[in-house]
């Protein structure tokens, strides 16, 4: 279907459901929506819907759930009538132009388990969910949220699957209790202005978390070794903090799941014994600017792994030839002082 709605719907306001997702409407959203007592679901995704989004919608007390992502031409903001909906489970305005903050009414909505606002223009400090025991997903990613997120009641929303809040400008501690949400799977702070250390987890009980992201922020001190009892962990991503300490890459071991690892430029200086030791699924490895001295070894018979980044270290002499046989995508080692072994035919694109 293109072009506008036709003004004839508006005589269908006993209409429950109304899903017009992947047609393109390219015109505003009509008022007479706000008029359909009975709506439960409205879905207009990737509909190329423009103009000024009638706040008035945010009012039918029926409505359960609202999807208008994708419509990059969409305007708007959240008013504080949308915490009387008090039925409203899932909220999708991802890839649109909303702009303004997000009210603190929104912790009103004791049913709402999805809330995907990303890529938006969204202000002001990020409110408090815990009235929403059952939450499963929070996107918050892409905004201008400000503010901390110490006092948001994390630990009250014991169903929380995914938490992503990158790409704002949110600052101060990132809470611990984050790591003692039992269903986590995914939580993604990177490229904010968090700061501080980041203390050890008390009470670990994200043993299912399989992706942590806190790269790109400001974060201090040593990383706390109870990020080794998140065991389920698939990636774990720190680059670009100001971590410290020294410690052996081994202890990653532990984290059997472990496919990527990045602790690239910060302050750490990693070692490695010459012991036999492997991660038997990593694929990625990035370890630019972390004082190595000597190459890790345990990639000789390494059959998975696809990407290492070692430049920027302090690595000298000859690159064993046993280097460029073992990756099918890239290796990074960018040190002057770093040479192939002569008679060496690299099988891999080998940055220097």
């Amino acid at each position: 279907v293109r072009g506008p709605l036709d003004s004839s719907l508006q005589k269908l306001q006993s209409l429950p459901v109304i899903r017009l997702d992947y047609n393109y409407f390219s015109a505003p959203i009509p008022d007479f929506f706000a008029c359909f007592r009975n709506l439960t679901t409205l879905c207009l995704s990737f509909c190329g819907i423009s103009g000024q989004f009638p706040k008035h919608i945010f009012q039918v007390p029926t409505l359960q759930m609202i999807d208008l992502s994708n419509n990059y031409l969409l305007q708007g903001t959240l008013p504080d009538s949308i915490g009387n909906l008090k039925m409203l489970s899932r909220i999708d305005l991802s890839f649109c132009n909303f702009n303004g903050s997000i009210p603190s009414s929104i912790a009103n909505l004791t049913q709402l388990v999805y809330l995907d606002i990303s890529s938006n223009n969204f202000t002001g400090p990020v409110p408090s969910f815990n009235m929403a025991k059952n939450m499963t997903k929070i996107n918050l990613s892409f905004n201008n949220l400000t503010g901390q997120i110490t006092f948001t009641h994390w630990e009250d929303l014991q169903s929380l699957v995914e938490l992503i809040l990158c790409f704002n400008l949110l600052e101060g501690d990132i809470p611990t209790t984050l790591f003692s949400l039992p269903l986590l799977l995914r939580l993604e702070l990177s490229n904010n202005q968090f700061s501080g250390q980041l203390h050890e987890f008390s009470n670990v009980s994200s043993f299912l978390l399989q992706a942590l992201d806190l790269s790109n922020n400001n974060l201090e001190g040593p990383i706390p070794m109870s990020v080794l009892e998140l065991r389920g962990l698939q990636t774990l991503q720190l680059s670009s903090n100001n971590f410290s300490g020294s410690f052996q890459l081994d202890v990653f071991q532990q984290l059997r799941n472990l496919s990527m690892l990045d602790l690239s430029y910060n302050s750490l200086l990693i070692e490695h014994n010459r012991t036999n030791y492997t991660f038997d699924q990593i694929v990625t490895l990035q370890l630019a600017s972390c004082k190595l001295k000597t190459f890790p070894n345990f990639w000789i018979n390494h059959t998975t792994l696809l990407n290492l980044d070692l430049s920027n270290n302090q690595i000298h002499g000859e690159i064993p030839n046993w280097t460029f046989t073992q990756f099918s995508y890239y290796i990074v080692f960018s040190r002057p002082s770093l040479q192939p072994t002569l008679g060496a035919t690299p099988n891999t694109p080998i940055i220097f």
